[in-house]
């Protein structure tokens, strides 16, 4: 060990090793190597390194444990985010709108889907308030007024719900929800969880097949009907000629010219009614569809045009007809719509009775809409409880006059084709009767409108 130790104390103290055993002699003897050893430099720097190496590796050591703690703490925070990570990613792997939002409408959890669904950027929806950013603002209140009363323990939660929400854009779609609360410990609602899936298209689907259902039971009602009529009306000619048949033999068999002449002309008064109403049948039959190409159709064209066609009537009656310039522009089959003003015409011509100054004025009434032209006399008129009849098939309030009775009924049909409406206002008889039509309407630019189509 002595060896050891003088070897030390050289190297702090600069003196040889052989020096050494006065150093470690008694206490007078200790004094000249202290006192050597102050005086020394070489001492002094080797004391100060010595120090500098200690304080350096306790600073080390305290870095050391320092890192460990760190690390054991970032180990620590790691595993929990580690693990909400994972469950962010399975909420995004949904296919579904999947939202959770507190009792005051704070969304407190979107995922990615439903940020997609509402047109915004993956969590940019989270913090806002529900109500006041995706719910229409004329269903807000009723929405909000809902939940606040679940929460508040007033109503049951509704398990399955669906309603519209309000995208970025300002669109709206239809979400079928299921919903949960979340209670905490006291069992009270802290958040209500929902998910929810885009039912748009569905609903549209189902009310175009609802549409249609509505069109097919109306179809199927009016074919009784039509087929009620038609075995009426065609039975009637038939039981004349069968009749005036009999008489005519016995008319040939009695010698008497003069009655069986009577007798052919009844049989071919008949027939001719058979072959109207079979004409009329056909063309009603032909209805259906658009059979001409549609196109944009100036109606104040169209409505003089058929005018002209029915000239001849009007100038017998010393009709006054007056036709606005500013009746809209329509897209349709132009010869079914060409009828369907003809038609109008000529049954106010037809029915205008003793009016000693007939007058019909084709016009236009501007409302929110598509807009209803109309076709007004001041004719017979028509009493209200007849308004719907009058576009019956083969219904006629004045069974002497002229046709078929299809030629409403007709109207009716074409109108209807082009996805419009026509309905009939009298206030009764003497009044008048005025019928108005709405039909889609067409804007064509400004540079287009001199080259409509009439």
């Amino acid at each position: 060990m002595e060896p050891v130790v003088r070897a030390v104390v050289g190297m702090v103290s600069g003196l040889p090793a052989d020096a050494a055993p006065w150093a470690f002699a008694g206490p007078s003897a200790r004094v000249p190597l202290v006192a050597a050893a102050w005086a020394n430099p070489f001492f002094w720097a080797s004391a100060v390194l010595a120090v500098a190496c200690g304080l350096l590796a306790v600073g080390l050591l305290a870095c050391r444990r320092r890192l460990a703690r760190d690390a054991a703490r970032r180990i620590a925070e790691a595993a929990p985010r580690a693990e909400r990570n994972r469950d962010s990613q399975f909420l995004d792997m949904a296919g579904v709108i999947l939202v959770a939002i507190d009792r005051d409408g704070t969304i407190a959890l979107l995922n990615r889907r439903g940020h997609e669904i509402l047109g915004y950027d993956n969590g940019e929806l989270v913090g806002r308030n529900w109500f006041e950013t995706c719910v229409p603002e004329e269903e807000r209140d009723s929405v909000r007024a809902v939940f606040y009363n679940v929460f508040a323990g007033r109503l049951e939660l509704a398990e399955r719900h669906e309603n519209s929400v309000l995208l970025r854009s300002g669109q709206r779609r239809w979400i079928a929800w299921h919903n949960a609360l979340l209670r905490d410990d006291d069992g009270l609602p802290v958040w209500s969880l929902s998910s929810g899936e885009d039912v748009t298209e569905r609903r549209h689907y189902e009310r175009e097949r609802e549409s249609l259902v509505r069109e097919f039971e109306s179809q199927n009602a009016e074919l009784e009907r039509f087929t009620y009529m038609v075995s009426h009306d065609l039975k009637s000619p038939l039981i004349t000629v069968k009749g005036y048949m009999g008489l005519l033999r016995q008319d040939i068999a009695g010698g008497n010219a003069e009655a069986a002449e009577d007798d052919l002309a009844r049989m071919s008064s008949a027939a001719d009614r058979m072959e109207l109403l079979l004409g009329e049948l056909l063309e009603l039959s032909r209805i259906g569809r658009l059979v001409n190409p549609p196109r944009d159709i100036a109606l104040s064209d169209l409505a003089r045009e058929a005018v002209d066609l029915v000239a001849g009537q009007i100038g017998q009656r010393g009709v006054d007809v007056a036709i606005a310039d500013d009746l809209p522009v329509v897209h349709g089959d132009r010869m079914r719509l060409l009828e369907v003003f003809q038609n109008l015409v000529d049954n106010a011509v037809k029915y205008m009775g003793d009016q000693p100054c007939p007058r019909i004025e084709i016009g236009v009434r501007r409302q929110a809409g598509p807009s209803c032209v109309y076709v007004r006399d001041n004719g017979i008129g028509i009493e209200p409880r007849y308004h719907e009849r009058v576009f019956g098939l083969f219904d006629k309030l004045d069974a002497r006059s002229e046709g078929a009775g299809v030629g409403l009924a007709l109207v009716r049909r074409i109108v209807e084709v082009h996805q419009g409406r026509i309905w009939v206002e009298s206030e009764g008889t003497g009044r008048g009767a005025t019928f108005v039509l709405s039909l889609p309407e067409v804007e064509p630019a400004a540079s287009q409108r001199k080259d409509v189509l009439s």
